[in-house]
């Protein structure tokens, strides 16, 4: 009782009586982060989880509910996926997650500065959690706000150091899908890799689907067919010799 009198005696001396102490916000290295924006409003901005974790024909039932609440129509929504991974990895080392329009290959991120922006941009989206990010959680956030969606990654950024800024744009709009590849910074010079895709569906359904990788009996037929043609190649050659 009587230490809790002198807390409550010394926060009054200092003034911080009712002040509570904010909680840092922090993204979780390697989580995918999906955004949801208007260009108006409120943003939705969505925990994926774990880039690592993700399989093919996924659906995401929590982000659906959403969704559904927060937003009439999929077809006006501008949406996309990023993350980061650890900031301290060796350079060359580091990587990437990022969609982009079907069809379109991101670039490498130029250099350790650019890197070191785009995990500054995964914290300024993870300051609109109530916590360190984590699978399933979500946030809220007015679109003219510096740390929503719309700010940090849609064309509407006004800041030099955000996501579009510094990188490129990850977005698409309505119910399409958004192919999502992982890279690594440019030191190693290895062009990004698409790993799947992402699509908004109607009745806001959302899904991951993985790039077709063939069955390992494919493997052996498809060596089967080379050799069958190179084998019939030779035979006509010989023919007409």
């Amino acid at each position: 009782m009587k230490s809790q009198l002198y807390k409550a005696a010394l926060l009054a001396a200092l003034g911080l009586a009712g002040v509570s102490v904010a909680q840092a916000q922090t993204y979780t290295s390697g989580d995918l982060l999906v955004g949801f924006t208007t260009g108006s409003g409120t943003d939705l901005i969505y925990d994926l989880g774990s880039a690592s974790s993700l399989t093919s024909g996924e659906t995401f039932s929590g982000l659906s509910t959403l969704l559904a609440a927060d937003f009439s129509s999929e077809s006006s929504l501008t949406w996309g996926v990023i993350g980061n991974g650890p900031n301290s990895g060796a350079a060359g080392t580091r990587t990437f997650w990022t969609t982009t329009a079907v069809g379109v290959t991101p670039g490498t991120v130029q250099g350790n500065s650019k890197f070191g922006a785009l995990n500054s941009d995964m914290g300024a989206l993870a300051e609109n959690f109530s916590g360190a990010t984590a699978a399933g959680d979500s946030a809220t956030v007015a679109s003219t706000v510096s740390t929503s969606w719309n700010e940090i990654t849609t064309p509407n950024a006004t800041l030099g150091t955000s996501y579009i800024n510094e990188y490129e744009n990850p977005n698409v709009t309505g119910e399409t899908s958004d192919t999502l590849s992982v890279g690594v910074d440019s030191t190693a010079g290895i062009t990004p890799t698409a790993l799947g895709s992402f699509t908004l569906g109607p009745d806001d359904t959302f899904t991951f689907t993985s790039v077709a990788v063939p069955e390992p009996g494919a493997f052996g037929l498809m060596a089967a067919t080379g050799l069958l043609v190179v084998s019939l190649r030779n035979q006509f050659r010989r023919n007409r010799a």
